[in-house]
C-alpha cells in the first residue's frame, strides 16, 4: 500500500505593477487557467494580491489535486478594449477567485465619464 501524499499549503503576497501581472498570467504556463482579458500594454495602475494555493507533495500533480483562492485590489485601473469593446476605468478594483470561480467588484468610470458600480462574478460548473 502506496503512503498518502503529505498536503502541503502556500501562502505568497504579490504587489506590483498591473501591467507586469498581466505578463505574468499571460505566460505559457498560466495562460489556459487565467486566459488574456488584459493587455499588458494598455494597461494601467498597481495591484496588491494574496494567493493561497493547497497541493499534495508527490511527482504528478493535477488540477485535481490543487485548491487555490486569490484575492487582489487593484488601484488606479485603466485598460483598453476590456469590457464591450470599452476603456474601463476604476480607483478601486477587487477581485476574488477560488476553484468554484470568481467575483470582480468595481467602481468605475467609462469611457463616457459616467460613474458606475458594477459586481461580476462567474461560478464553475460543478462535474456530475
Amino acid at each position: 500500500m502506496a503512503p498518502k501524499p503529505s498536503p502541503s499549503k502556500v501562502r505568497v503576497r504579490v504587489d506590483g505593477p498591473v501591467a507586469a501581472a498581466a505578463e505574468v498570467l499571460a505566460s505559457d504556463r498560466l495562460s489556459d487557467l487565467a486566459g488574456s482579458l488584459v493587455d499588458p500594454n494598455s494597461s494601467k495602475g498597481n495591484f496588491s494580491a494574496v494567493i493561497n494555493m493547497g497541493l499534495p507533495v508527490k511527482n504528478a500533480i493535477t488540477k485535481a489535486d490543487t485548491t487555490y483562492s486569490v484575492t487582489a485590489d487593484l488601484t488606479a485601473f485603466a485598460a483598453d478594449k476590456l469590457v464591450m469593446n470599452q476603456k474601463l476605468e476604476a480607483n478601486t478594483l477587487k477581485i476574488a477567485a477560488n476553484n468554484a470561480g470568481y467575483q470582480v467588484r468595481a467602481t468605475s468610470r467609462s469611457t463616457a465619464s459616467r460613474p458606475c458600480s458594477s459586481i461580476a462574478s462567474r461560478q464553475k460548473a460543478m462535474p456530475t
